[in-house]
């Protein structure tokens, strides 16, 4: 490797650039590693934009490999990904070709992407427009590469964009009113509106440029006024350098929070509040965000690249020719549609469906949706609607249908969704899990996995998948194909429209769906031997569609033909080169002869809407997706910004998302499990993934919740059974899915109860883990008795008693003459039950319940099943009241209220946690673990520094705590241990309310502690006094910033009085 530092013409800032030649050896390699690691942290290039480039002979994932098959990383791959961590270093965005070398190979050709640019955060501040362009190897076994470091175009006025952070100011919304009705504008409802829009934005624009412009440099300067402000009021104290310090500090904190809330909005990020100054996060995801987005070249259908102002007319002629060019005549006849979807709309639903909407509608629809997301092209965010909607609102309802407008159409597709959503669960068959509510991706990804169950055995069946990839599927549909599909259900001629809408796509699918069962039907094609008696033929999700046959070329000629036929009428054709092909039980000759359709030929396992499909139980080493998931997302630079607090809700939002994708399907491995809660301890208290013997608390006391101790996060081992309890719920809600009817039909029947089913060596593993499981769920799942015809007489919990046969025994059909398998009709007639008289206690308890309850009767509808938690129904599967009964518990903690309150900041009350269990890593508890160090107070120097020491009784401490005090005017009080002062924080007094206390109490500790470690690690001492300053501040911030809750109304004047 050899480095050099670069000065720039146009560069405020010298650069380092490295280039890199590996070794051919992967131990050969490891020196260089080591020198990436090292020179990171060199003084010559730390804080310094640094770009590393070069052949690094190694690949970073297994796709870099053209001949891996799979997502198995080896052990070369991960020290390269960690060295890459370590060192701070990422790719450059580039484009060009993927691979960059090849093996020059006719035969056993190999290609791998050899060649990198790795770039550290400061060159992506420092060049946001950078770009690495990999061209062609020319005459070399290596393709060149370069880099672009300003690819931006020329500067063009910026679209609009509205802020939220304007919404905090006290000044917008009356200034939004004024000028609101104070527009002339004459015309339709909707014109009014669209031109009201659009002239208040010159308003804003102007607001915004008044008080928030260059938001950054402002809040500096901002800072640095106020700082210069207090110097002088400990230098002069009096009243008028006060005011100026209360003035400039109030500014300050507007400017603050703009700031926060300015890159929170640009960086997308929706996990992670506002308010614990995690700017600097939300800067540098937005600046990522920035230089990952941006465009810097097209490539027309010529492959010619197109990067000038001017080319950008070529894309017009794109689109016009995709989408706005002349459309070839249709091929289908409307009442073949008509007959292929049998659902016709009713009077009733055609009346719903043709109804204006309501006021209410439309204020419903828009305050459902999701804040902090991108705003329409006319740049409003919903935010603004919701905020001003005392002003605008009547406008936006005034008119039916709703105007179109740029934002709006979000709401108009919400409206005219949530109709249509009312009818098409009647009319899409079950093979279709996408969009439609109960329906659940997670059926058809276990359905499947029991289709494919037993692939990878000899003596299998013949049978075959076809893995279908539909080509630019939202995009090429047909408009006629489906107005004609609306018209077939007899939708109203009025309602047809909104053609973005994911419902429209479903219908024009159920078209494919009801194509394809014709053929079945028919004999063109032949079943899957596994589902031919429940007539399953596919499953679809959106446009990820898979199709099951015999495994004969007769059927996939025929599954060919219907792809084509519905390609030609509904313009959704299959792209060969990612269509897959599965088959297994066939012999020499059939395997030849699928092939000369040229598919594919897949091995599994496979991803399957996002999950691991395999006709076998995984490995742990098969979550292998799930684990680099998650290790990506820890190892983002941007994360290493992140406060405690923040990191907390990055595992409690993005992290458990990732994992409870997963463990909603399969039971994980207790090793995989494990892997992942390290993870995510490393993580907590180091910030890192890397980094060993850090933690503070146990992982297991963590994730107990805030009243027991804990910081609310949840054991993935125990969660993952309570959401796949959901599985079992699922075979008694009467669901109607196709993965509920094949367990019925292979696992279990109306003949045998499930609770009383037994584990077969040939079951799939999967269905393996819910029987395991029945312990658990027998325990939720209730029985309400009403013609008796399905309740097991013995194994459903249909009387207080619980389980018959576990309240009277393994002998109670014996005893009372009924049978093991007999349903509660089965145990009585007109006249009453019958049972044999009672042997024992527990048979006369059963006899005389029976009495107390009605017979079961025809009369009586179909007895149903209830999820039911302590005694509560919870109208279907409740995870989350589920894992409260599951979970496990330690006693509540009396300290609860003084660490966790509303309006605590969460960096402090995070602290003030560690702080009250005793695992703040003060010198004397670190003595305890064995490290040989002195152990006096680094504050103080004349005692041994623990933590009730360093906190409460050093002198440090003492000057902090009797300052607080005196400010509060409340009497002289010297705490002596930690329990007096958390009895302090609840103490109620009419000059200082409990909840100001917490707060001081957490913001004196939390700076206590930040001034140890300034001292220890850095050797920098502050005087007291001028902690206090920042206490003061701090506590300033927090109770403007939440001025508006209840509880902090009248803190300000408590503390300044």
């Amino acid at each position: 490797m050899i480095s050099c530092e670069v000065k720039l013409p146009d560069c405020s800032e010298a650069i380092v650039v490295s280039s890199i030649y590996g070794a051919n050896e992967a131990s050969s390699r490891q020196s260089l590693w080591g020198e990436l690691v090292t020179l990171s942290t060199d003084s010559r290039v730390r804080g310094k934009a640094w770009i590393v480039l070069g052949d690094f002979n190694q690949v970073l994932h297994p796709s870099e490999h053209s001949t891996v098959n799979g997502s198995i990383v080896d052990r070369s791959t991960r020290i390269f990904r960690d060295t890459l961590v370590q060192a701070g270093l990422e790719d450059l965005n580039f484009r060009g070709n993927t691979f960059t070398w090849w093996n020059k190979r006719r035969n056993a050709h190999v290609a791998k992407k050899l060649d990198r640019i790795l770039v550290n955060d400061r060159w992506t501040s420092l060049f946001p427009s950078s770009l690495g362009q990999f061209s062609e190897p020319d005459f070399s076994d290596h393709a060149c590469c370069e880099v672009s470091l300003d690819t931006a175009s020329p500067r063009k006025k910026s679209p609009f964009r509205f802020y939220n952070f304007l919404l905090k100011s006290e000044e917008f919304l009356p200034l939004v009113c004024f000028h609101w009705f104070s527009f002339n504008v004459h015309g339709s409802a909707m014109y009014r509106l669209s031109r009201k829009l659009k002239k208040l934005k010159s308003i804003i624009r102007e607001f915004s440029k008044m008080n928030y412009s260059d938001i950054e440099k402002r809040t500096q300067e901002a800072h640095e006024k106020l700082i210069l402000a207090q110097k002088n009021l400990l230098l002069s104290p009096s009243p008028t350098n006060a005011d100026i310090e209360v003035e400039l500090h109030r500014k300050w904190l507007i400017l603050s929070n703009a700031e926060e809330s300015f890159f929170c909005q640009r960086s997308r990020v929706t996990w992670l509040r506002e308010g614990d100054l995690n700017t600097s996060y939300f800067h540098k995801i937005a600046s990522a965000r920035q230089s990952r987005n941006h465009i810097h070249y097209l490539l027309d259908s010529n492959g010619d690249r197109i990067d000038t102002q001017s080319g950008i007319q070529n894309c017009v002629e794109y689109f016009k020719c995709n989408f706005g060019g002349d459309q070839d005549p249709s091929s289908f006849i409307q009442e073949d549609i008509s007959l292929l979807l049998r659902f016709r709309c009713n009077d009733e639903q055609r009346a719903n469906l043709n109804s204006d909407f309501s006021s209410i509608e439309i204020r419903e629809a828009f305050f459902s949706l999701p804040r902090n997301k991108a705003s329409g092209p006319d740049g409003y965010t919903p935010e603004f609607f919701c905020s001003s909607w005392s002003v605008i609102g009547s406008e936006m309802t005034d008119f039916r249908p709703i105007s179109c407008l740029n934002t709006v159409y979000k709401v108009i597709s919400k409206l005219l969704a949530g109709r249509l959503k009312t009818v098409l669960p009647s009319c899409v068959n079950h093979a279709q899990s996408a969009f439609l509510p109960g329906r659940l991706l997670l059926e058809n990804v276990l359905l499947a996995t029991e289709i494919i169950q037993g692939y990878n055995r000899k003596d299998v069946r013949p049978s075959a998948m076809l893995k279908v990839d539909l080509r630019k599927a939202f995009d090429s549909v047909r408009w006629d194909f489906i107005i004609a599909a609306l018209r077939a259900i007899n939708l109203p001629e009025k309602y047809i429209g909104d053609s973005l809408s994911p419902y429209l796509f479903l219908l024009a699918m159920e078209v494919f769906s009801g194509l394809l069962h014709s053929r079945y039907e028919s004999g063109y094609i032949n079943y899957h031997p596994k589902t031919s008696e429940l007539e399953i033929s596919h499953l679809m999700f959106a446009d990820d569609v898979m199709i099951f046959f015999g495994g004969d070329s007769s059927s996939l000629h025929g599954i060919y033909e219907t792809l084509e036929d519905f390609a030609g009428w509904s313009g959704l054709h299959m792209n060969r080169g990612k269509t897959q092909l599965f088959h297994a039980g066939l012999s020499l000759s059939e395997s030849t002869a699928l092939a000369s359709y040229g598919f594919t030929l897949g091995s599994l396992p496979i991803r399957y809407l996002g999950l691991s499909l395999m006709s076998r139980k995984l490995k742990i080493s098969e979550y292998a997706p799930l684990i680099e998931k998650i290790t990506a997302r820890f190892n983002a630079w941007a994360v290493k910004s992140l406060s405690f607090a923040g990191r907390i809700q990055l595992i409690s939002s993005v992290i458990s998302g990732l994992v409870n994708f997963w463990i909603s399907a399969f039971i994980l491995p207790l090793g995989c499990i494990r892997k992942i809660e390290s993870l995510c301890s490393r993580f907590l208290w180091s910030g890192s993934i890397d980094s060993h013997g850090m933690t503070k608390v146990s992982w297991a006391q963590v994730c107990l919740p805030k009243e027991e101790g804990g910081l609310g996060l949840r054991r993935f081992a125990s969660w993952n059974r309570t959401l796949c309890l959901r599985m079992i719920w699922l075979l008694f809600s009467e669901s109607g899915s196709l993965w509920v009817a094949w367990q019925r039909f292979h696992n279990y029947s109306s003949i045998t109860s499930f609770w009383n089913q037994t584990e077969k060596a040939n079951d799939s593993w999967n269905w393996k883990c819910i029987l395991k499981l029945r312990r658990l769920a027998e325990n939720f799942i209730k029985c309400r008795v009403g013609n008796g015809r399905k309740a097991s007489f013995w194994f459903d919990n249909w009387t207080s008693l619980g389980p018959l046969i576990k309240f009277i025994g393994p002998d109670g059909p014996r005893s009372l003459r009924v049978a093991l398998n007999a349903t509660v009709a089965e145990a009585c007639d007109h006249e009453g039950w019958i049972l044999a008289a009672p042997r024992s206690e527990s048979a006369l308890s059963l006899h005389v319940y029976l009495t107390t309850i009605s017979l079961p009767s025809n009369s009586l509808e179909l007895d149903t099943f209830d999820w039911v938690v302590e005694d509560m129904n919870c109208v279907g599967f409740s995870s989350s009241k589920t894992w409260s009964v599951l979970r496990p518990r330690a006693d509540p903690v009396s300290w609860f209220n003084s660490v966790w309150f509303k309006g605590a900041t969460p960096r402090h009350a995070f602290n003030m946690w560690v702080a009250n269990l005793d695992r703040l890593p003060t010198k004397a508890r670190l003595a305890r673990w064995g490290m040989n160090i002195d152990t006096i107070c680094s504050l103080c120097s004349s005692h041994h520094e623990d933590r009730d020491h360093l906190l409460i009784t050093c002198d440090f401490a003492l000057f902090l705590w009797n300052a607080v005090i005196t400010r509060l005017h409340l009497p002289r009080v010297e705490f002596t241990t930690w329990s007096e002062l958390l009895t302090w924080t609840r103490i109620k007094h009419h000059r200082s309310p409990p909840t100001l206390r917490k707060l001081v109490v957490q913001c004196v500790i939390y700076n206590i502690w930040k001034q140890r470690n300034n001292f220890h690690h850095n050797q920098i001492y502050l005087l007291p006094s001028l902690i206090f300053l920042d206490i003061d501040r701090e506590i300033k911030n927090t109770i403007t910033a939440r001025r508006h809750k209840k509880r902090f109304k009248n803190l300000m004047t408590h503390w300044l009085q």
